[in-house]
């Protein structure tokens, strides 16, 4: 029985971190760029939020996110199972990209329109394990 529990333990912080690892890139990828500042400016962090701003710029278009963005995220996820997740971006204007509808190239927004998918996220996860 403790080796069955074990494997569920397991699979179900597999699932968790894969689920989280494609929510958050699909934040990040849907981000818009024009400077980068926005898209680059995405901090994970486990139990609180992080403050400030990053000094990072994402020049990558739209739909893609940089190898050392990804490793990030990876390298935060990975510790964040049983633990609080987020995924913050401190910048003054970000709320205006989410809500607003400032940019053209993500008028509904990045995190609203990614966080609907965690369920599919979480299926998909679920099916490769």
């Amino acid at each position: 029985m403790k080796a069955w529990a074990a494997k569920v333990d397991a699979g179900v912080d597999q699932v968790t971190r894969a689920a989280l690892l494609q929510v958050s890139a699909a934040v990040i990828k849907r981000t818009p760029v024009d400077t980068g500042r926005a898209k680059g400016n995405w901090q994970p962090s486990i139990n609180r939020v992080k403050a400030g701003q990053a000094q990072k710029t994402q020049t990558a278009p739209l739909s893609t996110i940089d190898s050392e963005q990804m490793r990030a995220l990876s390298s935060v996820i990975a510790k964040s199972v049983g633990q609080v997740y987020y995924l913050t971006n401190n910048l003054p204007y970000i709320m205006r990209l989410e809500y607003q509808g400032w940019s053209t190239q993500a008028p509904n927004g990045m995190v609203r329109v990614s966080v609907l998918e965690f369920n599919a996220a979480l299926r998909k996860a679920i099916n490769e394990l």
